[in-house]
């Protein structure tokens, strides 16, 4: 597998993913009530059309795309995440949305797939 990389930059799609993110949010949460039976469904047709929009751009890039709603009125939330990623051509984004009823919080994680080999391979070496 070659170490080329792609010429694809998360930062240089960021501010599409997040309009994108936003905008299903949005046509999926506003003014919505909480309801414990629907919502993980609603979360899990989120993701997925997230997940489906950016596969459809045809991007050679690993992309993972994780989603928490929360109702609101509970005790506070800590979230931590760590990640290894090359910031030439990697990168991240959380965007964050509340109503009256809930929290929502969907993170995108953009990975040059040869980074991954390139991992693997200095793994092998050790």
């Amino acid at each position: 597998m070659s170490e080329e990389k792609s010429p694809f930059k998360f930062s240089d799609a960021k501010a599409e993913f997040t309009s994108l993110i936003d905008s299903i949010i949005l046509k999926n949460l506003e003014d919505q009530k909480y309801d414990k039976e629907k919502t993980p469904e609603t979360l899990k047709k989120m993701v997925e059309e997230i997940i489906n929009t950016i596969k459809a751009k045809d991007i050679k890039f690993k992309f993972i795309c994780q989603g928490s709603i929360f109702k609101k009125g509970y005790p506070s939330l800590y979230v931590s995440s760590r990640r290894l990623l090359d910031p030439e051509t990697d990168g991240s984004l959380t965007v964050k949305y509340e109503n009256d009823e809930v929290f929502c919080f969907i993170s995108l994680y953009g990975i040059e797939p040869n980074f991954i080999e390139i991992i693997k391979k200095e793994d092998k070496k050790e």
